[in-house]
């Protein structure tokens, strides 16, 4: 009796996992999230398909949420309550809004009160009255409801943006990358490493041109650290002909890529590396890179260990990629994760990369 409920207890563990994700990724859909345990960086989890953006820089991060942004009526809009966060803007009639959000509203800038009622245009705004008319505005909560977490585009003026916090449910204004990185900054939540490595990422790319004949699709926060372009180094007594370094954000690990050339007596299969006593080798994948055949191999450190050039592994992860150009010709990547709870996080981000590989 005892082994059947064990079986029953492992059978609902086993079919419910997969919703047991999705849901630990639904709770933080449309917040805008911060590392608590790192540096602060900010993420937002777009709601459509719950996958984390990274945010970065305040100019990238107001590239984003415009990218990401869902068209809007002005009609519909209005039906959506607003809330101020106050900050150092100009705010020329003393109201307590600044000016860019009176201009976005159609208001006044140099009046406290736009239609003449004897009540300011904020005292209308947080209470629900027509700063720029008569009476109170006609609000739409199930729409509200609906549009939470989302970036609303005003497609019928200048395209001016609008995010809807999930926990009130009213609409912040996005006026410039200044005006964003400030909303960003007052309504994020604090989320842990580990949660925050359970959410799919969704990394803003840039092309990258390689060997002058190849180009990746590489995220804007790695950036080029080194290239060699020498034929000094070896691989397996094969000549590199150039090396090109790229950092991970926040030194969490170094992709290498190497071309090597003239091997005519090497097969993509006689790339395959045997693991050393620190390592455990744990998949040997063949894939498409662009039109390409490839090959990845993943192994995970079992302690950690220090590895010159590269740096110290707490039981993190070297991913190899060998993508064969032609019969004498390889693109090698080298991704070095290097902490454990960072494999997830960068490990389907290094395969996309290799997979985006292509011929200019």
């Amino acid at each position: 009796m005892l082994k059947i409920k064990t079986a029953l207890l492992l059978s609902f563990i086993i079919a419910f996992c997969p919703i047991f994700a999705s849901q630990a990724a639904g709770t933080y859909s449309g917040y805008i999230l911060l590392q608590v345990e790192s540096h602060g960086e900010a993420w937002y989890v777009y709601p459509k398909t719950n996958e984390k953006y990274y945010l970065g820089r305040p100019t990238d991060a107001y590239g984003i949420m415009r990218q990401l942004g869902l068209g809007i009526t002005n009609a519909n809009l209005a039906k959506i309550p607003i809330d101020i966060i106050k900050d150092n803007s100009l705010d020329s009639d003393r109201d307590e809004l600044p000016d860019y959000l009176e201009n976005a509203l159609n208001l006044k800038a140099n009046s406290a009160d736009t239609d003449n009622d004897d009540f300011s245009d904020y005292e209308e705004l947080l209470n629900g009255f027509n700063p720029n008319g008569s009476g109170k505005i006609s609000f739409d909560s199930n729409l509200a409801n609906k549009l939470k977490g989302q970036i609303l585009i005003q497609v019928e003026k200048a395209g001016q943006a609008w995010y809807i916090y999930p926990k009130n449910g009213k609409r912040y204004f996005l006026g410039s990358a200044t005006q964003a990185f400030n909303v960003m900054k007052n309504l994020g939540m604090g989320i842990s490493n580990n949660d925050l490595n359970k959410i799919t990422a969704n990394y803003p790319k840039e092309t990258l041109s390689i060997f002058n004949s190849y180009e990746i699709s590489l995220p804007t926060n790695w950036t080029i650290a080194n290239i060699f372009p020498s034929q000094e180094k070896k691989y397996f007594d094969l000549a590199i002909e150039n090396e090109t370094q790229i950092s991970l954000p926040d030194n969490a690990g170094l992709l290498r890529i190497w071309k090597l050339s003239d091997v005519a007596d090497h097969t993509l299969k006689e790339f395959d590396k045997s693991a050393g006593n620190d390592q455990e080798k744990i998949l040997i994948e063949d894939f498409l890179a662009g039109i390409k055949p490839a090959r990845s191999q993943e192994f995970h450190y079992l302690s950690n260990i220090t590895i010159k050039n590269l740096g110290e592994f707490f039981k993190g992860a070297r991913i190899y990629y060998d993508v064969m150009i032609d019969t004498n010709t390889f693109i090698h990547f080298d991704c070095a994760i290097f902490k454990q709870e960072n494999i997830a996080i960068y490990k389907k981000t290094c395969t996309d990369l290799v997979k985006s590989f292509n011929i200019k």
